[in-house]
Formats: C-alpha cells, structure tokens, sequence
C-alpha cells in the first residue's frame, strides 16, 4: 500500500528505462539539478525491480529494447504501480505500438528521439503535475463521502423517497471512485463532480451554479483579468454554493424572507461551510478564498468578515453581482414583464452598496449587447457522433483536462468535427456537444 503522507514528504521520482547508457547518461545528466530523485534502468526486468522496491510518480521508457519492448514493460509496470504517470520515449513511429500503448498500457503521452531538453523538461513537469491532481481527486472523493454518510445518518428519519435519494447519491459516489481508479482524472473532472453534487442536492441549485458561473467567466474576462484568473473565477462561481450541500433541502428553496432567524443564521453558514469542505485539497486555496467572501458587500456590511470595497477579491466581487442577477430573473422577477429591465435597475440601486459599481457597469454592457439578439434561437445537445457540416456551438467545447477544442460560434465542417470526435475519444470530451438549432 502506497503511503501517501510519505510521498508529500520527499522529491518526486523518475524512472527512466532505455538499454542504451548512454541515452541514460544523458537523461540523468539533463534532469541532475532538477528537484527530482531519479532512478536508470538499463532493461524492462531492471525497471519493474526498481518499481518492487520504490514508489516512482513517473515512468518514461523507450519502445525498442530487447527482451522486452517499452509497451509490454509498461503493462507490466501499471499492476506495480496502477497511479505512476507512463510516458514512450521511442526514435521511430509506429502506429501498431501506439494504439497498444494507449489501450493496453495507458500511456499518458509519445516523445520522440531526438528530444528537445526544454520541451521534455516541461513534459515531466506537468507530469509530476498531474499524478498530484490524481491524488487531490482521491482526497476530495473521500471527503464527499464522508460528507455524504454524515447527510444519510441525518436523515434517518425522512421518508422512503430521502432514503432512495441518498442511496442514489451514495451509489453515483461509488461509480464515481471506480471511475476515478481506472482513469487518469484531471483538475476538470474534478470541479464537474462537485456541481454533480449540486445538482443531485438540488437541481435548481445546480443550474443556478452554473448559470452564474457562464456570466462571471464573462465578466472575469471583461474585467482584464488573465486566462488563469478567468478560469479561477468560473471554478469558484461553480462551487460557491457548496457549503449548502450539508442544509436541508427546504432550507435551499426557501426564500430569505421567509426564513426564521435561526434558518437564516444557518443559511450565512454556507460560505464558510464551502471554505471548509475544499480546504483540505491541494491547490484550492485561492477558490476556498474566494467562495468565503462572496457575500461581502461593497460598504462592509455584508458576511462573513464585514470586508469592504477593494478588501474583498475582484473574483468574489464579480460573482456575487452575477449570483444577484440570476436570483433576480430566476427567482424574484421570473414570469413578470420587463424582467430584464427590472433586474438590472436592481442591480443599479445596489452600486456600492451590496455590489461593486464597476462590475455592475459590465454587467448592464453585456446585457444590453444581448438585447437584440434573437430570444428564440435554442440549443441543441448532441453526442460528437450525431454532429453534422455547417451546425454552429452554441458553447465552448472543452476537453476533460480543460483544453479548449473549440470556441462557441465555430461552425463545423468535416475536419472540425473530426477533430471533436479525436477529442473524445482520446481525452473525452468534457460535456455534450451544443449547438444552435
């Protein structure tokens, strides 16, 4: 059994396998001052003697070796150690062994000789990266099902139709870790199991979630902020109400109004309750920040610590006027005439009071961009197989490790759609396939 503590406590290890020493030599010499532990093996049998012994978060091999080819050393090397990063280094192509090593040996990517000594730099750094991000997977899985035991133990007492409803979260948290014990899971997977959560507590939560972080994404972007920074707003828009997964369900739906004194204490809760369940997992420390001060008001009088004007994060600032716009035409104005209208004089009056004046600028730009638009164009949901030439996304297209395929907008033809389908099938993609109808 892998002891995890004790791998946060040392270097990560490379194993590098190539029957030439000097290919070794020149491996060992490129990566001597890198913050690494590196071991050679000079064969496939050395190198499964070597992973015996020691756990190694990445394993790059060549292909042509005798006795045992890269591919068959690598099958044999994913029993010893199913979570270690698998990279070929091979001087020659060959599609057979490619399409072995991808479906037998689950490789994480091809390098060929020559190499360039930056670019496999890089490659092994975002390795080590992702066999991380595998591990903060593993945790925040663990995490959720703790959460969710402590939910089923509450509800003891709630009728059949609670019961079956917290089987079938449980049942989906156990599909979800096997899922996540077969396949190399990525920082994307990650937050989209987190609004499944969401959306399984509370359907109209989820969809909220998702609606304010489309619009903060927007604004993130609008506002100057970087490709990093634009991403970390909508991740942290996505997950802002997560803290209301440990409330009841009526408490989510119920109107602030309306709530008693002790529901709404309970309801302020949320934004700590979020910074909580996230803290424990690497490299969320900016999103738990900012998912605590996303009720902060602009003159200080909001919660959880009364910051005011530039005190609260820009990206909390952003999300708690896209999350007043979406509750307005969602849930206060929804069905009344001019509701767009009515929404954005709300959100007017509120200009440095609850919501910050420059992002509300922004945000009545972009909506009265959209006014002319047609209201009734619809989307479509499609699998990558059913897409045809000439349909136009109506979304951006992402991959499972958060690479964009193609922006909304592009209209398909023949080679776009391949490569929408080489997407999947290689990366899978990271939602359907929307087009306008």
């Amino acid at each position: 059994m892998i002891n995890m503590a004790d791998s946060d406590e040392r270097k990560s290890r490379i194993l590098f396998v190539d029957d030439e020493r000097n290919i070794l030599s020149s491996l060992n010499r490129l990566f001597f001052d890198e913050d690494y532990e590196i071991f050679l093996a000079g064969s496939g049998q050395q190198g499964l003697e070597i992973l015996q012994a020691h756990q190694v978060e990445v394993i790059i091999s060549d292909q042509r070796m005798p006795g045992m080819v890269g591919v068959d050393f690598l099958i044999r090397a994913r029993e010893l150690q199913p979570d270690a990063i698998r990279i070929i280094l091979t001087g020659y192509t060959d599609i057979d062994s490619a399409m072995r090593a991808i479906n037998e040996g689950s490789i994480y990517k091809f390098i060929t000789k020559p190499w360039n000594d930056e670019e496999l730099k890089l490659v092994v750094r975002r390795a080590v990266e992702f066999y991380k991000l595998q591990r903060a997977n593993s945790e925040l899985l663990e995490i959720t099902q703790h959460q969710n035991t402590e939910l089923a133990e509450l509800n003891e007492t709630l009728n059949q139709r609670v019961k079956e409803r917290t089987k079938a979260v449980f049942q989906k948290n156990q599909e979800l870790k096997q899922l996540n014990e077969q396949l190399a899971d990525s920082f994307a997977k990650v937050i989209r199991m987190m609004v499944n959560f969401l959306e399984m507590k509370s359907r109209d939560l989820g969809n909220h979630c998702k609606r304010v972080a489309a619009s903060s994404r927007y604004l993130a972007s609008e506002m100057g902020l970087s490709e990093e920074e634009v991403s970390r707003v909508e991740i942290a828009a996505l997950l802002h109400d997560i803290g209301k997964l440990s409330m009841p369900e009526k408490l989510i739906s119920k109107k602030l109004n309306l709530m008693t004194s002790d529901e709404l204490n309970e309801w302020r809760r949320h934004p700590l309750l979020g910074e909580r369940a996230l803290a424990s997992v690497e490299n969320l420390e900016e999103i738990c920040r900012i998912i605590r001060h996303h009720h902060e008001n602009y003159n200080g009088t909001g919660f959880p610590d009364g910051l005011k004007g530039n005190e609260i994060p820009l990206a909390s600032r952003i999300i708690t006027v896209t999350d007043s716009y979406d509750l307005l035409i969602n849930s206060i104005y929804i069905n009344v005439s001019n509701t767009r209208l009515r929404a954005m004089k709300a959100l007017r009056l509120n200009m440095g009071i609850k919501l910050d004046p420059d992002v509300v600028s922004k945000m009545v730009q972009f909506l009265h961009s959209r006014k002319d638009k047609k209201k009734t164009r619809k989307e479509l949901e499609l699998k990558p197989f059913e897409l045809k030439e000439n349909m136009i996304l109506s979304r951006d297209l992402y991959t499972t490790r958060g690479v964009l395929v193609f922006s909304k907008d592009k209209r398909l033809d023949m080679g776009s759609i391949k490569s929408i389908l080489d997407s999947d099938r290689l990366e899978k993609l990271f939602t359907s396939v929307y087009v306008y109808t």
